[in-house]
């Protein structure tokens, strides 16, 4: 069965090709999938960010650095705009969803339901396993983090993920809130191991700035440009391929035309295009032979002998008739296929020589 023909087959293609392009192609698809749940895209939302006291801003000179636990109780209540050093972060295991509103009962078109959860907890101490998992959610979910404070004490803090990516030591404006049921259970489970106040959470996120849809779209347009860039570059490479494997038959065959030999009578010749090299030419069968030459070139791009082949097979593209004549020496490696009204002439042309369909 040939698997080019059938459409429900055509994905057994794939080991078909050289190692190191299916390489290229399950590494694509891996680069393609990261993009879509782990790749962070807070950035994007946080362009032109300006200084400043609000919350999610980047600091300005009057936000002040959070140093010993008796301070985060006194940022509280005085609602003073506040963050933390980056280094000496110690992750949680809980996460939040960017955006909330994404939370709750969703159908899809099958009337298959499921449900996102606003926090999404793992297991404690976080175990690789589970690091890996919510990196991989990246897209959708915050970590929450223990900065290490200069008393030795800790604050629970929570911001954009993106910014463990991003230079500089301070994190970004936040303020210093109850912390939610979630949360607090989620630190009173840390204070076994570490000294830090359950009821408080420096948040430094800023809220409502991320939209699950629109963020959906911005990943789903990233991929299908990765997907342009890469069909781009492979139809290139394949072009300059099929470039090279014409330049190599017109050096092998550019003292040869087609001229009938002594006794050689021509059965039938038309007009057809020629699929592997992408040319149109004019395809002749004798009784001896069967050529086909380029009508750009003028060079001949197949001159079988009959004995030389092995046999035809026919198919269609759409409504257009396929011909593709094998040779029996295959390790010449040249796939000899037609499309073209003429496929059905050029066939009984080769039954009239005696060139049998397989």
């Amino acid at each position: 069965m040939d698997i080019e023909r059938n459409p429900y087959l055509a994905p057994l293609l794939f080991f078909r090709l050289p190692i190191h392009k299916q390489i290229l192609y399950i590494l694509a698809g891996i680069f393609i999938l990261l993009l879509m749940i782990s790749a962070p895209s807070g950035w994007l939302y946080d362009l032109g960010l300006k200084t400043g006291t609000e919350q999610g801003q980047r600091p300005d000179q009057s936000v002040q650095i959070i140093h010993t636990q008796n301070e985060v109780e006194d940022f509280y209540f005085k609602n003073i705009p506040a963050t933390v050093l980056k280094n000496n972060l110690i992750q949680c295991p809980l996460g939040r969803l960017r955006d909330p509103r994404y939370a709750g009962k969703h159908t899809n078109s099958r009337k298959i339901t499921h449900e996102i959860s606003e926090y999404t907890f793992f297991t404690y101490p976080l175990k690789y396993t589970d690091k890996i998992i919510h990196w991989l959610v990246d897209a959708f979910y915050n970590s929450y983090y223990l900065a290490l404070l200069e008393d030795g004490t800790y604050v629970c803090v929570y911001f954009d993920d993106y910014l463990m990516l991003s230079s500089g030591e301070e994190l970004h404006t936040g303020y210093v809130r109850y912390a939610t049921t979630p949360e607090k259970k989620m630190l009173h489970t840390m204070a076994k191991d570490y000294e830090v106040n359950p009821m408080y959470v420096l948040d430094m996120y800023r809220h409502g700035k991320v939209s699950w849809v629109l963020d959906s779209m911005i990943r789903f347009i990233l991929v299908i440009l990765i997907i342009m860039v890469i069909s781009s570059f492979f139809k290139s490479q394949k072009k300059e391929e099929k470039n090279q494997h014409q330049k190599e038959t017109r050096i092998t065959n550019k003292e040869e035309k087609f001229t009938l030999r002594k006794n050689e009578i021509i059965v039938g010749c038309a007009q057809i295009y020629n699929r592997h090299i992408g040319m149109n030419g004019r395809i002749c069968v004798t009784n001896q032979r069967v050529c086909f030459v380029g009508n750009i070139t003028g060079d001949m791009y197949m001159n079988l002998s009959i004995s030389e082949i092995e046999g035809y097979d026919t198919w269609r593209i759409l409504l257009t008739p396929s011909i593709e004549i094998y040779d029996k020496y295959s390790q010449r490696n040249i796939r000899y296929q037609y499309t073209g009204l003429a496929v059905k002439k050029l066939q009984g042309w080769l039954e009239e020589v005696g060139i049998k369909e397989i």
